[in-house]
This record gives structure tokens, C-alpha cells and sequence, in this order.
């Protein structure tokens, strides 16, 4: 029987909290009525990025196997090498390094049991707004 890798593993998560993520910036988006943010740039880079972590440290994995979680998620994107090198330095841009934290700080509320639309939002509007 064939297993999967630890990034692998983590690939699914990942999808999953950006998969929130989307659906809550959209929600955001409507209620503004503005046509919400650009999905690129450092503050993408540095949420990816702090999601990929958060989600890494929980499972106790390594940097290594983190960025290869994060690779995985990305390679089915067509500019998912030109992303993960912007996630993989999110956390030395001063741009994208309070997004690593904010992201960061969502994933563990969310996974100690937290709503995460009460979590996301409010991150989305910051996100929209360009502030941090």
C-alpha cells in the first residue's frame, strides 16, 4: 500500500485554509461592495506563507518538509514556482512579515476551535484595505 509523504500531507491542509480564505475575501468583498483584493503581492505571499508554517509547527515538521508541503500545494498553479519563492522569503520582507504572523495566528485560532469566518474576516478586510 502506498502512502503519502509528510508534504503531501500538508498540501491538503493547506488547500483547505486557502480554500477559506478565498471564500472569506469573497464574502468580504460583497459586503464592501468593493471587487476585492488582487490575490498576489507580498500580503498573499506572506499569508501563504504563514499558513504553510502554522500548519507545518502543528504537525511538527521540519522548515524542509514545510516548503515542500507549500511546493506540492503550488504546483498546480501556473505560477507556483514564482509564488513559492515569494512565500518562501515573506518572512524577511518587511511587506509580507505581519501577514506570516497574522496567518499564523488564524490557523492556530482556527484549529483550537474557533469559527473561522470570525477569524477570516476581519483578516480580509485588512487584507482589502492594504493595512495591517
Amino acid at each position: 500500500m502506498f502512502g503519502f509523504s509528510k508534504h503531501e500531507k500538508l498540501a491538503k491542509p493547506i488547500d483547505s485554509v486557502m480554500n477559506a480564505w478565498a471564500a472569506v475575501q469573497a464574502l468580504d468583498a460583497g459586503l464592501s461592495g468593493s471587487a476585492g483584493a488582487p490575490i498576489s503581492g507580498a500580503a498573499h505571499a506572506g499569508f501563504l506563507w504563514g499558513v504553510a508554517d502554522s500548519l507545518g509547527q502543528a504537525r511538527g515538521f521540519d522548515l524542509e518538509t514545510t516548503a515542500k508541503g507549500l511546493k506540492h500545494y503550488l504546483s498546480r498553479f501556473s505560477d507556483g514556482d514564482e509564488v513559492f519563492v515569494l512565500a518562501a522569503t515573506a518572512p524577511l520582507n518587511t511587506d509580507s512579515a505581519p501577514w506570516v504572523d497574522l496567518a499564523g495566528k488564524a490557523v492556530h485560532a482556527i484549529s483550537t476551535g474557533k469559527d473561522p469566518m470570525q477569524v477570516l474576516l476581519p483578516l480580509a478586510e485588512k487584507y482589502r484595505l492594504g493595512t495591517v
